[in-house]
């Protein structure tokens, strides 16, 4: 290999990182890029992702600084992985840090620290530390002028292409504790703590769903530290989550990414789900919501291997096969519905729950979907593996196919009268028959336990919770639970409710409410109680969308439902107001405005700048917004460079010649943005080129 000795070959520093050192020699020597650097000494880069490779692998690294003509203690920047694969663990100051850990090297950076020393350094590229632990500044993951992010390919260090000196621009001023906390230990020794702490961060990245903004970068480094002295804010913060969530959110599938873990993170994911308590969970989903993989459906189901075949067997869930391999999917709507469905009733009245030891899990779960059994529930920390069936006093009684009065009231528990009251009105159906010479009133067994299931009464729920059954149906009007029979409705001798409209109500909260009106409209003083949150039509209202719509974007977590026993769907305050703040911002347009003002088709637009990292596209269902600063940035940038589209329409040709007119240097392609590759020629250069074409055709001529 022929050594070219380049006029400016840096010194590599003490805690530089290798794409720093690269740029470094492409910014001191005058080149565009280390592509064409490399290219200049005879080696061919093949694209950007070879120079990332070269990043982690020392053989290619020292290739490229031999062809450098670079000292060989130049190689020492590079970043060893523990194992040979590209997946292995990176060193960092000795400490194995996850690859999943790291982002693009030089890419973030204190300004502080580059105008010091004008080098990236390597630690910067870890994803937690967001705040430089020596100035206490936010690291900067962009351009702050032009948003564009720092590209691994660029010819200048700490010059923006846009202008922009990075080492003259401002930081937030940020709590630099848990970043010195974190370089502390990666200078450190105790390398387990570490180990445990890395862990824990990527499995919270992947259960959080936060932005990357520095304060959730900050909160989730802070979670970190906690976990690895094992305080106890993590469960209480980890648990405040899952219940913010579980509206949307079944607790087990937002727990996946701990179940999916070690013992560790396994264990406290149990015991987060055992601190939650017995909540009714229902969700209407469909096969849209994405399917899960067979492992990780048994984990959300709390199922072990043979019990997963066996329900898969019973038919209880269907699988579909993967393409172009043999394991197989589940949707994640029939792994919540199969949960839901198996959880116990929330006004279930039984007294003994049982556990079978002699039937499987599938034999239970179909008997109890068929409603020859009753779900007494199971617990959420264990899942369906302790799937439990509730032992009903009616079971008893199934010997017997037609009861007396007598018998269905006492098991009802309620009055012989009440009982004719509902056979009279329709509720319950009943036979008459002559009975040693009397004729009686008999209900067959499966009708009344049909009834059970379907129906109960004020006074039983007010039974359940141990209160006074008086005003009992009253408190539940009052928080939008209708009854469908009862004296003011068809005469019925008490009120009855369907115990489907009962699911998600908190039976208990009843007993202390004083502030409710009554059905005749009698209200008690003062018992006014302001409700929080925003309703839900008038939230559509602001956001000018239907209803419908706002619905929708509750559902995907975008606004967030208020917590209350009212059945009115509220969404909060806080979670309209950033909405608002984005889609009304005068400092933001929509993508169908922005692309029209440069004279490009939506499609046309995402494809050149949203999709090349120039442009931000703020993907909402019902906005895809951009900000008005990138729309400015964009209408200057096509006053001076055209893509290669364009350029064939200027010389009236397809854009395929122009690699032809590059390679007789008649023009020169450029390569900008941080994403896929698009081609962009300077407009002066092929103005310039017209008109040195049109002046050698009329000498021709003449």
């Amino acid at each position: 290999m022929k050594i070219y000795k380049l006029p400016y070959r840096p010194i590599p520093q003490p805690d530089e990182s290798p794409a720093s050192l690269l740029i470094r020699t492409v910014d001191g020597n005058g080149f565009d890029s280390i592509i064409q650097l490399l290219k200049a000494c005879g080696v061919l880069a093949y694209g950007v992702e070879r120079i990332r490779q070269a990043l982690t692998n020392r053989q290619l690294f020292e290739e490229m600084i031999e062809a450098l003509g670079l000292t060989p203690v130049c190689s020492s920047v590079v970043f060893l992985r523990t194992k040979p694969t590209l997946r292995s663990p990176r060193l960092l100051m000795n400490a194995a840090v996850p690859e999943k850990l790291f982002r693009e090297d030089a890419a973030s950076f204190c300004p502080v620290c580059l105008k010091e020393q004008p080098y990236w350094r390597r630690y910067w590229a870890l994803r937690p530390y967001v705040v430089c632990h020596i100035h206490g500044g936010a690291l900067l993951h962009c351009c702050p002028s032009c948003l564009r992010v720092p590209s691994l390919l660029r010819g200048q260090l700490f010059i923006c292409k846009c202008g922009t000196d990075w080492r003259d621009c401002t930081a937030s001023p940020e709590d630099q504790g848990p970043s010195r906390w974190l370089y502390q230990q990666l200078i450190g020794k105790d390398f387990a703590l570490l180990d445990r702490c890395f862990s824990f961060w990527l499995t919270m990245k992947a259960f959080d769903l936060w932005d990357d903004s520095v304060e959730n970068e900050q909160g989730r480094l802070r979670l970190m530290i906690a976990w690895g002295y094992e305080h106890r804010i993590v469960y209480k913060e980890i648990k405040r989550l899952v219940i913010l969530q579980t509206p949307q959110q079944h607790p087990r599938h937002q727990l996946l990414p701990f179940l999916k873990k070690g013992a560790l993170l396994a264990g406290f994911a149990r015991q987060v789900l055992s601190g939650l308590g017995p909540v009714t969970y229902q969700y209407c989903l469909t096969e849209k919501s994405g399917y899960l993989s067979k492992q990780d459906a048994a984990l959300v189901l709390g199922l072990s291997v043979v019990q997963m075949n066996e329900c898969i067997k019973e038919g209880l869930l269907t699988p579909r096969r993967q393409k172009l391999s043999r394991s197989c999917e589940i949707a994640l709507c029939d792994v919540l519905n199969f949960l839901g469905k198996l959880q116990a009733p929330t006004v279930y009245l039984g007294k003994h729950k049982v556990r079978s030891s002699n039937q499987s899990i599938a034999v239970l779960a179909k008997g109890i979907l068929n409603g020859n059994l009753i779900s007494a529930g199971y617990d959420l920390d264990k899942g369906l593996s302790y799937l439990r069936i509730a032992e009903s006093s009616l079971s008893k009684e199934l010997s017997t196919q037609s009861l007396n009065v007598g018998q269905a009231s006492a098991i009802l528990g309620i009055h012989q009268e009440i009982l004719r009251s509902f056979v009279k009105k329709g509720w319950l159906i009943g036979e008459s028959h002559v009975v040693d010479g009397s004729r009686r009133l008999l209900i067959h067994a499966e009708r009344l336990e049909q009834f059970q299931a379907e129906f109960v009464t004020a006074g039983e729920l007010g039974r359940s919770i141990q209160t006074n059954i008086t005003n009992y149906a009253e408190k539940l009007r009052s928080i939008g639970v209708i009854p469908i029979a009862g004296p003011a409705i068809d005469g019925s001798l008490v009120y009855l409710f369907r115990r489907a409209d009962l699911v998600g109500v908190d039976l208990l909260s009843l007993r202390n409410l004083a502030h409710y009106e009554t059905r005749a409209g009698r209200k008690k003083a003062n018992s006014e109680v302001k409700k929080s949150g925003i309703l839900l039509t008038e939230a559509a209202i602001q956001l000018r969308i239907s209803p419908q719509q706002t619905s929708s974007l509750i559902r995907k977590g975008i606004l967030i439902r208020e917590a209350g026993l009212s059945r009115e769907i509220r969404v909060t305050e806080e979670s309209l107001l950033s909405l608002l703040h984005i889609i009304l911002s005068p400092c933001m347009t929509t993508l169908a405005e922005a692309a029209a003002a440069i004279g490009y088709t939506e499609h046309r637009f995402r494809h050149v700048f949203i999709r090349t990292g120039f442009v931000k596209l703020v993907d909402l269902p019902f906005w895809k917004l951009v900000s008005e600063a990138a729309v400015d940035f964009v209408v200057d940038f096509v006053k001076t460079w055209v893509t290669a589209s364009e350029a064939g329409q200027l010389f009236n040709m397809h854009r395929s010649y122009l690699p032809n007119l590059e390679v007789q240097g008649l023009i020169k392609s450029f390569y900008l943005g941080s994403g896929p590759l698009v081609s962009f020629y300077n407009r002066q250069d092929l103005l310039n080129l017209e008109n040195t074409i049109k002046s050698r055709f009329n000498s021709k001529s003449k």
